[in-house]
């Protein structure tokens, strides 16, 4: 969200972002972006560019573009690019965009968006553990890239990546959420990581040091709970 309006990854045929105006009640919509594949939107980010206010969304094993310099009628494409895999979740930051993909040995994607009409890759992780990419969270600061990958026993699933260079990813460290299948990571105060997903314990904290190296310190199941998103 931003200054009065939400966008959505929809899963709508021939619709695969909503616009939703939120200054007043009801919330209703007041654009739409249809990108030029098939596939339905399933993760969204806006922010602004060199071409000014852009929207940014994943859709099969694309990255699309899109003009957001209006936020009413059908929005224009600006460009696309190919993902190692399904596009599970996009984050901007300054001229980057992160990707967490499906695939198993490109976990995480940079792509360059300084022209959002020609994007195109500026580094990619492996994380080694031949799991999918599942969620990526980038802090402000633009040091570290947290990633986490679906579970396998014996594996690590949260990644710590230093993203300094984003030609260059390096993974800082990992760990494991020792049963549970993560379905989303974000970075809070004091270096703590938050986990949550299915099985095991469901919300996990964990606390990263100086050099990127996260350590479980606490978490918890909630009653009547299957799964924290």
């Amino acid at each position: 969200a931003d200054s009065g309006y939400i966008y959505l990854a929809s899963n709508h045929p021939g619709l695969t972002v909503d616009i939703i105006q939120k200054s007043s009640l009801p919330f209703t919509q007041t654009g739409t972006f249809n990108a030029s594949g098939s596939d339905e939107g399933v993760s969204v980010f806006a922010a602004n560019t060199s071409l000014g206010y852009t929207g940014f969304v994943t859709a099969g094993d694309k990255l699309y573009s899109f003009d957001l310099s209006s936020k009413t009628g059908p929005r224009p494409q600006y460009g696309s690019v190919s993902l190692a895999g399904d596009g599970k979740k996009v984050v901007i930051l300054g001229n980057y965009a992160y990707v967490a993909t499906s695939s198993t040995t490109s976990q995480l994607q940079i792509f360059n968006i300084s022209n959002p009409r020609s994007m195109s890759l500026a580094g990619s992780l492996n994380t080694g553990n031949s799991l999918g990419g599942i969620d990526v969270y980038v802090g402000g600061s633009g040091t570290y890239a947290y990633l986490v990958t679906s579970y396998a026993v014996g594996k690590p699933d949260v990644f710590i990546v230093n993203i300094q260079n984003p030609q260059s990813p390096v993974l800082a460290g990992s760990t494991t959420t020792s049963g549970m299948n993560p379905k989303g990571v974000i970075a809070v105060s004091g270096n703590h990581v938050v986990v949550g997903g299915s099985g095991g314990q469901q919300y996990q904290v964990f606390i990263v040091n100086a050099n990127g190296v996260p350590s479980y310190c606490g978490g918890m199941s909630p009653p009547n709970v299957t799964s924290v998103n």
